[in-house]
């Protein structure tokens, strides 16, 4: 690119400042197949976004990089961090030399399921995407998105959607849910790779499950995929993880079920009709000290997606 016309780019959004908070996500279903050749799994998912955010805030910076700050839960901030390297990515693509600072703010934990780190790569994405001006679509950034991780192009859409192949095939449900969601972290940390690594498909049970997950979506009918929720990958994270095993049947005892994994993470999760019941089960576990709950909802997708916000300083 022209340096004259890069320097005017850089200028003219100096004093633009885009603020977005990246959503944690549930799978309200998780049937995982064999291993492809390549070594990736086909997987059929639905995943929706709940109300735990982080928080993104970029604006342009005078010394030319990236500059990202964190702060919250522990969280590098160098090139490790998927952040910079969305920003690199989409910066690569569109021929500029970044001069950005992001600063990323972390409630979601890494290792638990929630797709925290793909949800702050699609915001970095979106809020960069509006800061330098490109007018990339959804399309564009979903090719890079792809790039990122398997779950990263799920937070391009959304609130809910079907996720098909790796993750990265997304097909957006325009369906609603009126139950509230209970989360229960902890601080296990669970490895993607190593579960994946350890898994068994079970044909007869993956049919099993698909079979509920086509009734559901044939009519239309979320709150049954919440109070009935399947993740193939759960025998293996238990048995892989026993202390997550105690924690999930700590809670049980406790009267609440059915309570679910989120995806290869260590983030339990149960619904109900009620948010008094909710946050009655949420006290309930706090004040026991088996981990840490969170009352969330699913975000509507009866409601449109919300704008990306643009103010100057």
């Amino acid at each position: 690119m022209d340096a004259l016309i890069l320097e005017k780019r850089i200028r003219k959004t100096q004093s633009s400042l885009v603020s977005l908070h990246p959503q944690a996500k549930i799978n309200l279903s998780l049937v995982v197949n064999p291993p492809r050749p390549d070594g990736f799994h086909d997987i059929h998912t639905v995943m929706a976004k709940v109300s735990l955010c982080d928080d993104l805030t970029v604006t342009s910076h005078t010394a030319r990089g990236i500059h990202l700050t964190c702060s919250g839960i522990a969280s590098p901030s160098g090139s490790e961090n998927i952040v910079y390297q969305a920003a690199e990515l989409l910066a690569a693509k569109a021929e500029i030399a970044p001069a950005v600072e992001i600063q990323l703010h972390k409630r979601i934990p890494s290792g638990a399921g929630l797709g925290g780190g793909s949800s702050d790569a699609a915001a970095a994405l979106r809020a960069l995407n509006t800061l330098w001006q490109l007018d990339y679509s959804t399309e564009q950034l979903v090719e890079l998105a792809m790039q990122l991780g398997s779950d990263v192009p799920f937070f391009l859409y959304g609130p809910i959607a079907i996720c098909m192949g790796r993750g990265e095939q997304v097909r957006p449900l325009h369906v609603c849910s009126h139950r509230t969601i209970v989360l229960f972290l902890s601080d296990i940390h669970v490895p993607t790779v190593e579960i994946y690594r350890h898994y068994r498909c079970n044909p007869n049970l993956n049919e099993e499950h698909m079979a509920h997950v086509t009734r559901a979506l044939a009519s239309n009918d979320l709150d049954s995929l919440l109070s009935q929720p399947v993740n193939t990958l759960a025998d293996t994270c238990l048995q892989r993880f026993e202390q997550l095993d105690t924690v999930k049947w700590s809670i049980e005892q406790m009267g609440i079920e059915p309570v679910c994994l989120s995806g290869s993470g260590s983030a339990l999760f149960t619904s109900c009709d009620s948010q008094q019941q909710a946050r009655d089960w949420a006290e309930l576990i706090n004040n026991a000290n088996i981990a840490q709950a969170i009352v969330v909802n699913i975000e509507d997708a009866c409601d449109p997606l919300p704008e990306v916000q643009r103010a100057d300083h």
